[in-house]
């Protein structure tokens, strides 16, 4: 029976709930109003070139395997092999980070008593659940993604709103005056790189692109409007948490949450404390269903590489389900080792999110330094394939698009790297985040050598056979 094509409406909203992280929107409200300001300069020096890439690629290559495609028509095996180990190795860190927080939240609003043992299992639980709703249906998780993507949107509109309201009625905590949105250089070095990670996954759908409805005229429709919607979202959510809570004061983690209460209570008064754990039941659910649909897009990325005939682990396919069932569970397998070493070892969330945030960020940008030269080289390689859709400008605009989001990308690895100001050694905070970079690249380096020694093994026999 054949899979109901994906509408450019759920396209839109399976693509906002997989890019926007909720977990983000309060350490990015945490920069203060002049992060706003790197929030504009970033979406017209990048957000804008990105999505102008991305639907040139997507329209004229929209088969399954997005950016793994793009990038072996480019640049060929080994480069899109890395490409696409990269891609789905970065959800080893960050499914876990975001199912930290998600379990962090619920805990602080309904089980403030729960211990680190009982939050433990219940973020490996929700790892594990993860896994079995990816491998037994993909069309349930792209409802539940699509669905996620409609309650973020509510969700955000809802709380901004709100916010702005309270801050009419009984003052902003932060002052919001034009001169006060303009970032200094020290805080774009710093800031930067996190606006970019925060819109940088509207290709992800292109992964499943076969699925789509007419992708072609659909893909760069869906690149740009959920580009732009993501952003406004994430302006509206820091501006929200913002308006009630002194720059100061805000909690990278459960600074959502913590607004929400002060905008509920204030706004409505205490006798509607419920509307609060309305939002939060839907904070949850936009979570799950965000690291849902991100876990799926991954899968499908690392199995089109052609590892279901080089690879026994990774291109396994479950016989029953056609879904790459192993890749799910070792995502969920890493997380639970990595959740209990964190909860075992009595890390503080808030110390420990920004490293991993920093170090799973690296790895999961690495893929986009080639993603981006690559409408250049295939302007070149490929000038009479026929593109539904064409960057502007020609060469020159194909050029600047292409060459800045490289050099955006470059410079947020870099940023990334660097050690927060109350680091106290920073030399060794940077030969860790260096280090276990290199170690995640070679192993994917390994994997590919291992299967191409295989491949002409299997050329060597058949010759002699």
């Amino acid at each position: 029976m054949e899979n109901k094509k994906i509408s450019l409406f759920s396209m839109v909203f399976f693509g906002v709930c997989s890019v926007l992280v909720l977990y983000t929107v309060a350490a990015n409200a945490s920069k203060g109003v002049q992060g706003l300001g790197v929030w504009f300069v970033i979406i017209l020096l990048f957000l804008i070139p990105s999505c102008l890439v991305i639907s040139e690629l997507g329209s004229t290559w929209s088969e399954n395997g997005g950016i793994y495609i793009w990038t072996k028509r480019a640049f060929g095996d080994f480069v899109s092999s890395q490409v696409a180990w990269l891609y789905w190795a970065n959800t080893l860190f960050t499914n876990p980070l975001s199912s930290v927080t998600l379990i962090g939240v619920t805990c602080s609003y309904f089980l403030p008593n729960a211990s680190n043992i009982t939050q433990m299992f219940m973020v490996i639980g929700f790892l594990w659940c993860i896994a079995v709703i990816g491998i037994v249906n993909s069309e349930v998780t792209q409802k539940l993604a699509s669905y996620g993507g409609t309650v973020i949107l509510i969700l955000l509109s809802l709380i901004s709103i709100g916010g702005i309201m309270y801050g009419l009625k009984y003052g902003f905590a932060n002052n919001f005056t034009l001169g006060n949105f303009k970032p200094t250089l020290s805080l774009m070095r710093q800031f930067g790189p996190v606006v970019i990670f925060n819109i940088l996954g509207v290709e992800l759908l292109s992964s499943v692109a076969g699925r789509m409805d007419n992708p072609k005229k659909n893909v760069p429709k869906f690149i740009i409007t959920t580009g732009l919607l993501v952003a406004v979202l994430y302006i509206l959510g820091s501006v929200s948490i913002l308006s009630v809570i002194p720059v100061e004061k805000i909690n990278s983690v459960s600074g959502f949450i913590d607004a929400t209460k002060i905008i509920v209570i204030g706004l409505l008064g205490p006798n509607f404390s419920f509307v609060s754990t309305l939002i939060v039941i839907a904070f949850i659910y936009a979570m799950i269903a965000s690291g849902i649909g991100w876990a799926l897009g991954t899968s499908y990325v690392i199995s089109t590489t052609g590892l279901d005939q080089q690879s026994k682990i990774l291109g396994h396919i479950n016989k029953k389900y056609g879904t790459p069932d192993y890749v799910y569970i070792i995502t969920a397998a890493f997380g639970t080792v990595y959740v209990a070493f964190n909860y075992l070892g009595g890390s503080n969330i808030q110390a420990i999110f920004w490293v991993i945030f920093s170090f799973s960020s690296m790895i999961f940008l690495a893929p986009y330094l080639f993603m981006y030269p690559a409408v250049i080289k295939l302007r070149y390689k490929e000038p009479d394939i026929e593109r539904p859709y064409k960057i502007p400008g020609g060469m020159v605009g194909v050029w600047f698009c292409g060459g800045i989001t490289t050099l955006g990308i470059i410079g947020s690895i870099i940023g990334f790297s660097m050690p927060p100001a109350e680091t106290v050694n920073p030399l060794m905070y940077e030969l860790k985040m260096w280090v276990g970079f290199a170690i995640v690249v070679l192993f994917g380096v390994g994997l590919y050598l291992k299967n191409a020694r295989k491949a002409k093994k299997k050329v060597e026999m058949e010759k002699i056979g």
